[in-house]
């Protein structure tokens, strides 16, 4: 309406060539504020229409063992939902009552929706004045300092009569943002702009508002730019062995036609001119700064443009600084940028590895094909030597202390790994602060990062294990329950599979000599007993695939303690025996290792050969695993890693000679998550404890052998590995 507003203008100045590829997304404020219809919505609830809900479940009845078979009718619930209570009486209400209730209910009136639409206000516009500015610009970083470098500027000999020129090398896409620029009560706002050297239109925008809320916006232009001026035309970026054209496009805008010299410069030792002496173009040495000078000359009519080309071969990495100028006699320009020159090739790792036994001697070769154009300089040879699978353990037990949750399934697997580390220290006679030790002159730089979890530091203190293991210890046996068995916490329902894990720990703790509680672990024995008899009083088709192979995990956990010697127990073995076709691979290996320790040697011979038909090799790479199907790989009983760690331990007791014992290892190795630990604590777990076994069944655990590593017939390290020594050994050979 004519009269000054005050308030705050935002304002923005960048150069118009960015909207060529995406234009101002943002709305008009005027649109934003003060253009959108708003609907006033009304809702009115009440309880005439009410809905009621009843129900009721026994939970798991198949796990209960005083249940010799579910309720009559029984299919996982039971319940009746009443949907209006106008159609229930009092009577059955009271019948199915005990429960808690739900109401709900809702009614809509579509007459009772309205709207209304704002008038818009037509916001107010300050007047800005804008001001040009010198185009220096202060640079910070440092490649921006060396863009500014101009010792090599001096013009030529024979040419000092040509008008020197400003170099140009600040080309940013946004010259100012101002978020709130007070107005003056007579409504207009004045800023200073210091334009960047880009020589375009600069798009300036401002926002206004106003303390009521008035808004409204602008948009102006300003150009900058020159009478005569040079454009430097490259790629984004080389490559070494590139070889290119670069331009310097040379813009006339006087009135009259120039005699235009135009100069390329270029690091010599990045860049070398492929065709120096054409009609039109010539070369100098390179100058004490290492540049090398390349010219040009030609007429340019007034108005016009032309384009020089100079044809250069790239010559190594780096970051090159190219330089371009045009000159006259009245007016010149110069602008220099920066293009990194890329190495020809790609950061690649090529991985070979290779292992055999220790009981056996010989040469072991592994041959490296590598490119024939390589760069020595960039190539680095790294050979890591394992003496032994216990590093492996150790690798694996930071993760697993520093588990941050702690229900029963995570608290054992970190017990677990935990005590089977510790026994196979104590048979090798050496201690964690020993192998701290080692390791850290190994790997100062990166033994945090490598064995460390969330930049935690590794466990390698022989208190703070001991420490583990008797706090596991004790948040077990808080969490067992009234029946004996586990679940997942303190207050849920035992599972057998839970407690069957627990025991499983429980027993690997006893054999190594760690104090468990006699009364917490016979009462686990016996929820694990009594759930084998309500398995054997139900139907055939009530047992599925997960429980089935749940199953063979208690026969094998009971066939530890030999607790299935009841001639009820050796029927219900013999019926997991003769439905193994039902078993998935992880179930076959459990229950070939139930039938070998209740001596049926025969039974789990055969289990282990229906096991190894399923049996994968990839001789290229020496490693053999087991099949799991894709589908249901979510499934506990489904795990490639678990069911591999089974077959390992299965292997180990049942054919301890069978070569394919070596290959899973490995392939257990190459499935690592981060090189050091599996997709769980839980695998993780199971994984430590059977190469655990390995070890003492394959003779890993105690060492006593001569290594020689050698490269091209040179001999890198010649050592002996020995059971006090395979945990210190430096393991690493590096060629650069």
């Amino acid at each position: 309406n004519g009269k000054p507003a005050t308030g705050q203008v935002t304002l923005t100045v960048f150069d118009e060539a960015v909207t060529y590829i995406q234009d101002e997304m943002s709305p008009s404020p005027k649109a934003f504020f003060h253009g959108q219809r708003r609907r006033s919505h009304v809702a009115t609830e009440f309880s005439s229409e009410t809905t009621y809900y009843a129900s009721g479940s026994f939970t798991r009845p198949d796990q209960l063992s005083y249940l010799a078979e579910a309720p009559e009718g029984w299919n996982g619930h039971w319940g009746v939902r009443l949907y209006r209570l106008a159609m229930v009486g009092q009577d059955l209400l009271e019948d199915v009552g005990g429960g808690s209730g739900r109401a709900s209910g809702w009614l809509f009136d579509s007459r009772s929706q309205s709207s209304f639409e704002a008038d818009a206000i037509g916001g107010l516009t300050g007047a800005m004045t804008y001001h040009g500015a010198d185009v220096n610009s202060t640079a910070s970083l440092d490649w921006q300092r060396a863009l500014r470098k101009d010792s090599f500027l001096t013009l030529p000999s024979g040419i000092e009569a040509l008008a020197g020129a400003e170099l140009r090398v600040d080309f940013s896409d946004t010259a100012l943002w101002l978020p709130a620029l007070e107005l003056d009560p007579d409504g207009t706002a004045e800023t200073e702009i210091t334009f960047p050297q880009s020589l375009t239109t600069w798009r300036l925008r401002g926002y206004a508002i106003s303390e009521s809320t008035q808004v409204g916006d602008g948009r102006g232009a300003a150009k900058t730019t020159k009478n005569v001026l040079v454009r430097l035309q490259a790629p984004r970026f080389f490559v070494e062995r590139d070889e290119v054209v670069l331009s310097a496009v040379a813009h006339n805008y006087l009135d009259v036609a120039k005699e235009v010299t135009a100069e390329l410069i270029i690091p010599g030792d990045l860049l070398a001119p492929l065709d120096a002496n054409t009609a039109e173009q010539g070369t100098q040495t390179p100058d004490k700064d290492g540049f090398v000078h390349l010219f040009g000359r030609a007429t340019v009519e007034a108005g016009g443009a032309h384009r020089f080309d100079w044809p250069v071969k790239v010559r190594k990495a780096g970051m090159a600084y190219i330089t371009a100028r045009a000159m006259t006699d009245v007016e010149s320009d110069a602008m220099r940028m920066a293009f990194p020159v890329l190495v020809h090739g790609i950061n690649k790792t090529v991985a070979h590895s290779g292992s055999y036994r220790v009981t056996d001697a010989g040469v072991r070769e592994i041959k490296l094909d590598l490119p024939a154009d390589i760069d020595p300089e960039q190539t680095k040879l790294e050979i890591v030597f394992a003496p032994t699978l216990a590093g492996v353990m150790l690798d694996a037990l930071p993760y697993l202390a520093g588990y941050p949750y702690g229900c029963v399934e995570q608290t054992m697997s970190r017990f677990y790994p935990a005590v089977l580390v510790r026994h196979t220290l104590q048979e090798a006679g050496v201690d964690l602060e020993t192998i701290a030790k080692r390791r850290k002159q190994m790997f100062e730089a990166d033994v945090k990062n490598r064995f460390g979890r969330r930049n935690e530091s590794p466990v390698f203190d022989s208190d703070e294990l001991d420490r583990m293991i008797k706090a596991g210890l004790g948040r077990v046996y808080a969490m067992q329950h009234g029946d004996g068995g586990w679940g997942w916490w303190r207050d849920d329902d035992s599972s057998p599979f839970q407690t069957a894990y627990v025991v499983q720990g429980l027993h690997a703790a006893r054999t190594a000599d760690v104090t468990v509680d006699d009364g917490v672990y016979e009462r686990a024995i016996q929820f694990l007993l009594s759930f084998v008899d309500a398995e054997l009083l139900k139907e055939d088709d009530r047992r599925r695939l997960g429980q089935q192979t749940t199953q063979a995990y208690l026969a094998y956990i009971l066939s530890l303690e030999k607790r299935l010697t009841e001639e009820n127990h050796k029927q219900w073995m013999t019926m997991l025996y003769e439905r193994r076709e039902k078993l998935t691979n992880y179930g076959r290996a459990l229950l070939a290792l139930a039938m070998h320790h209740m001596d049926e040697g025969d039974r789990a011979q055969i289990l282990l050969r229906n096991l190894l038909q399923y049996v994968e090799r990839d001789d290229s790479n020496e490693t053999a695993w087991v099949r799991t199907p894709g589908q249901g790989w979510w499934f506990w009983w489904n795990s490639d890693i678990e069911t591999n760690a089974w077959a390992l331990r299965a292997l180990t007791e049942l054919d301890p000679e069978n070569d394919l014992a070596p290959r899973i290892v490995k392939w257990l190795l190459n499935n690592r998550r981060n090189g050091y630990y599996w997709r769980s604590t839980r695998d993780t777990a199971q994984v430590i404890a059977a190469m655990s076994e390995f070890m003492r069944a394959s003779g890993e655990g105690a060492p006593d052998y001569a290594l020689t590593i050698e490269f091209d017939g040179r001999p890198l390290r010649e050592l002996r590995v020995t059971p006090k020594d395979m945990f210190t050994l430096d393991t690493r050979v590096v060629l650069h």
